[in-house]
């Protein structure tokens, strides 16, 4: 049996062809859109990024240098340009190397919260980046760390970034290929730009070659400049901690008599026990055969400055070769040069003794903890008997 299929009348197929075809999706995203210029190029493209050292920039943040790395700080009213050549149009990832201030004061003398001093604005041939959604325009970038890092996020628009896009990377949107201005603005103070840097993924340029510049800090393996030095004749190591290069918030001071060496750190940054690997002094510590290491730390503590009658001034973070922050304390009496030598645990405290399994080169780190704690000297003794070293417990619960 023959089936015959049904045929459209010419009427009808006039009126499927004069039916709309559904739009294609805009590759631009809502605008306004960067614009460029015609002034010459500071900064090119080079293997897939783009990488603007920060104080390369014209301009009025404060530039300085930190651990050897030339940094800029914001300063308010002050702004800092670039000018990138984009080789092609199209939507590009930004990166901001940078961390916030810690203990940085408002003009009342009161500490500021961390998430007061991490932001800028940042526009691209005059316009606003785009958070994840290719819509939303941010007013800027912020970063979450008290070191230099990497960081994409965007701030705004307003106080408050919209959860939708908060914890992803924001982008810039390029509409032609050409020479465009890049324009940091003072949001908050004490923000630290190391770097910035532009990519077409999201790879974040610690991953590429932006971080084997010469301006870039050592790698944790490299050996820290402040080395321990053997005490003649005995099985002990010792180190002055102003030896270890140079920390914001750590204050080099000689106001109380009876330090050793140059003069004593201070921690004039805020209390920061929730907050391990903040502000750390790296040193060497190279022993000659394995065994049981009793550390000590020589200190002191005073009430006049101290921030809060609860506080008891009297502990740092510590570690060893990258391993966990744990908490050291002492009971010195106020106003006395004294020793911290125990880890300080929820269930106590506990001599502080490191294992140290092979003889080779260890690195050996202090971070801040307590507001106002002095430290003034380190000191490791290889102890003749057997002890099971102290398990660390997780930084700062204590």
């Amino acid at each position: 049996m023959k089936t015959t299929l049904p045929t459209l009348s010419v009427l009808a197929i006039a009126l499927v062809l004069a039916s709309p075809l559904p739009a294609a999706p805009a590759s631009a995203p809502p605008p306004p859109h960067a614009a460029p210029v015609s002034a010459a190029p500071t900064h090119e493209f080079r293997s897939g990024i783009a990488l603007l050292e920060a104080e390369s920039g014209e301009g009025g943040w404060e530039k300085l240098s930190e651990d050897g790395v030339a940094v800029i700080r914001a300063v308010p009213g002050a702004e800092m340009r670039y000018r990138v050549r984009f080789p092609e149009p199209g939507f590009y990832f930004v990166h901001m190397r940078s961390h916030y201030a810690v203990g940085m004061k408002n003009a009342k003398g009161e500490v500021m919260e961390t998430h007061s001093t991490n932001d800028a604005h940042l526009l691209v041939g005059g316009a606003r980046l785009y958070g994840s959604d290719l819509t939303t325009r941010p007013e800027g970038m912020r970063c979450h760390s008290a070191t230099l890092r990497w960081w994409q996020l965007p701030k705004g628009p307003g106080g408050h970034t919209p959860e939708a896009i908060k914890e992803k990377p924001v982008q810039a949107y390029i509409p032609a290929a050409g020479v465009y201005e890049v324009l940091l603005r003072y949001r908050s103070p004490g923000l630290v730009i190391d770097k910035l840097a532009f990519t077409r993924d999201g790879v974040n340029p610690a991953d590429t070659l932006a971080e084997t510049k010469a301006s870039s800090p050592p790698a944790p393996t490299a050996r820290p400049q402040a080395q321990f030095e053997p005490e003649p004749g005995t099985q002990a190591w010792r180190c002055e901690v102003e030896a270890a290069p140079a920390v914001s918030q750590w204050r080099l001071e000689r106001e109380h008599a009876g330090f050793s060496g140059d003069g004593y750190l201070a921690w004039r940054g805020p209390h920061v026990k929730h907050q391990p690997g903040t502000a750390i002094l790296s040193y060497g510590l190279r022993v000659t055969e394995p065994g049981e290491y009793r550390m000590s730390i020589r200190t002191r503590r005073d009430i006049e400055g101290a921030p809060r009658a609860d506080d008891q001034v009297n502990d740092v973070f510590v570690r060893m070769d990258g391993g966990p922050w744990v908490k050291v304390s002492h009971k010195t009496p106020w106003g006395q040069w004294g020793e911290i030598k125990h880890f300080s645990f929820e269930t106590g405290l506990k001599d502080a003794v490191f294992s140290l399994t092979s003889a080779s080169e260890y690195r050996f780190e202090i971070a801040a903890r307590s507001d106002n704690v002095k430290i003034d000297s380190i000191r490791f003794v290889r102890v003749a008997q057997t002890t099971a070293p102290a398990t660390p417990a997780p930084a700062g619960k204590k």
